[in-house]
């Protein structure tokens, strides 16, 4: 067990029953899904194609991610802890993808309609970066001045998402 864990350490989340059901199952890689919440914190399931190769990503509130490529178990000899570790990368592959579009759609999109297209760690990170960015600006160019005319405009966006959350939204739409 140790020697599985110092190849894919996320399995230290899990206990020697749970590692050992893993590992007893490696034929299967669906038998894993009811313990990728406890390897992965935003992960709840994957989704297998026909062919078993992983293309998505579901959180427990629904999101679902695209994985920039698809990850097939077999062609790691279905030894899990080599197919998670390709799974943790696609996903740190995949989420910096997402933030890549999110902040070149950032400023083509309302920030309403924005909110609402991408997954919430990114929303959340690209609202950041922006925040960020704009608040130095402010400072720099005008000062106080500055940070008082920004006040007002993250006053307008506090607006409009109390509108878009008193409105209807999907349930996943909600949790972003």
């Amino acid at each position: 067990l140790e020697t599985k864990r110092l190849a894919f350490p996320r399995f230290y989340f899990l206990s020697n029953e749970e590692l050992l059901e893993i590992l007893a199952e490696t034929k299967d890689p669906l038998l894993v899904q009811p313990h990728l919440k406890k390897c992965f914190e935003g992960i709840y399931r994957l989704k297998f194609e026909d062919n078993m190769d992983i293309t998505m990503m579901y959180s427990a509130e629904g999101e679902q991610v695209k994985l920039v490529k698809p990850i097939n178990p077999a062609a790691h000899h279905n030894a899990v802890e080599l197919w998670l570790t390709e799974v943790e990368k696609t996903m740190v592959e995949t989420v910096r993808d997402q933030i890549r579009q999110s902040i070149e759609n950032y400023l083509v999109a309302t920030r309403d309609k924005w909110m609402l297209s991408w997954p919430g760690q990114v929303v959340i990170c690209v609202s950041q970066m922006y925040w960020t960015k704009d608040v130095e600006q402010a400072l720099g160019d005008q000062g106080l001045h500055g940070i008082q005319v920004y006040e007002q405009t993250l006053n307008n966006n506090m607006t409009d998402l109390i509108q878009l959350v008193r409105g209807e939204l999907k349930r996943t739409e909600r949790c972003t």
